[in-house]
């Protein structure tokens, strides 16, 4: 008898769980943009036009690198990432650049700004 009580027991919160998770369905996953990512911004300053944007996970959120060449690479501020929008600011040769952009899989499509206007941007993310 009592093991007819149990069985009865789990199945219904085993019904109960299935019905929640069905009608608030299970968050997805945060994205992680770690790695590396080949960025093009085209209509910015000469030779910042390409690069590399590379995206590190740590204990107190995300650190960014901006490489323009094999010898040049910065560390972005201020890096936020909420949900799929990444927003970071660097300065270049001593001017406040910033960048705001989305992620939709593996590319970033966003703007980036400085004293010359406001400029698109996308990366790819490197295999």
């Amino acid at each position: 008898m009592n093991s007819k009580f149990f069985f009865r027991s789990l199945c219904c919160v085993f019904m109960i769980l299935i019905a929640t998770t069905l009608a608030f369905g299970i968050p997805p996953g945060e994205f992680d943009p770690s790695g590396t990512w080949e960025y093009n911004a085209p209509d910015v300053m000469d030779g910042y036009t390409t690069g590399t944007m590379t995206i590190t996970k740590t204990d107190e959120g995300y650190r960014v690198f901006i490489g323009f060449d094999e010898y040049n690479m910065l560390e972005a501020e201020n890096v936020k990432l909420e949900k799929n929008s990444l927003s970071f600011n660097l300065y270049v040769e001593a001017e406040l650049v910033t960048l705001s952009g989305e992620f939709s899989e593996e590319k970033l499509t966003g703007k980036v700004s400085y004293s010359a206007g406001i400029f698109d941007i996308t990366a790819t993310r490197k295999e």
